[in-house]
């Protein structure tokens, strides 16, 4: 199967209106000033049937709010009802008074996972939250996709503060839980090469969402002799990129990816049946 793990579209309430949101959400405004496109589940569709994907992941968006983030959950469902090649993360705040139930429910939407989780779009400081949260993943084995941030290079928004420490943190605090750490896990990965790194990341896995923007090629290569290629799950961060550019990216060196990240693996973390593949 060929599965972009990694795409995001806006709720249609929060596109039609996104200066209310801006408003009242700091990462939001900062993730989407005024210009910036959002995507939509007409879009989504469209860019399956134009990559030539069989499947996606639809990872929530972090809202501040506990009630956007039902929304954000909803919007999900209500697009992988549309689609059937659309899967879907649910969106829970760790926050919520009522987490337990806003994960049984989204488990009864159908949801493969929850994430895309960030605490600075969230506005938690307290990354014991994220450990409570991945704890009641864990107990109804539900994968978690962790926003991550690289501790140096640019400035770039939505880059974030969830670092290297916080995720060895989080790694340790709940490793019966099932991560993805999103954009190469923020370099992490590229401690596997330590002993104690590498048994932390046993239960883990990295997607490559928007590392086009963050990495030369090699990087992938530096995780997988490091880690293994089978820890390596294809993600474009959609829209803010697609398949065609992170393949472009690719060939600047002529980089040849097992299969395995192009989707199976994916489908087998997340649970993804081969029953909706595209044929186009």
């Amino acid at each position: 199967m060929r599965i972009d793990a990694h795409v995001h579209l806006i709720p249609d309430a929060v596109r039609e209106d996104p200066a209310a949101m801006r408003e009242s959400d700091p990462w939001f405004a900062e993730c989407f000033p005024e210009g910036k496109g959002m995507g939509d589940a007409v879009q989504l569709s469209a860019m399956l049937d134009d990559q030539k994907l069989d499947a996606c992941i639809l990872a929530g968006w972090p809202f501040r709010s506990i009630d956007d983030c039902h929304a954000m959950t909803e919007a999900a469902a209500g697009a992988a009802r549309q689609d059937a090649r659309i899967a879907f993360l649910g969106m829970i705040h760790p926050l919520d008074p009522n987490l337990d139930d806003a994960l049984d429910h989204a488990l009864k939407l159908g949801c493969c996972g929850v994430g895309e989780v960030n605490a600075d779009g969230f506005g938690i400081h307290d990354d014991r939250l994220l450990y409570r949260l991945a704890e009641a993943c864990a107990d109804r084995k539900l994968p978690l996709l962790v926003h991550c941030s690289e501790p140096v290079g640019h400035a770039y928004p939505g880059k974030g503060t969830f670092a290297l420490h916080r995720i060895e943190k989080l790694l340790q605090a709940v490793p019966r839980c099932t991560m993805v750490l999103a954009h190469l896990g923020g370099g992490f990965p590229f401690y596997a090469v330590m002993p104690e790194v590498r048994e932390l990341l046993s239960h883990a896995y990295v997607d490559t969402a928007a590392a086009p923007w963050l990495y030369q090629p090699e990087a992938l290569t530096r995780v997988a002799d490091s880690w293994g290629w089978e820890r390596i799950i294809f993600g474009s961060d959609f829209p803010l990129m697609a398949k065609k550019k992170f393949t472009k990216w690719l060939n600047i060196q002529g980089m040849a990816v097992p299969e395995e990240v192009w989707g199976d693996t994916a489908a087998r973390i997340y649970g993804i049946l081969p029953n909706q593949e595209n044929d186009g």
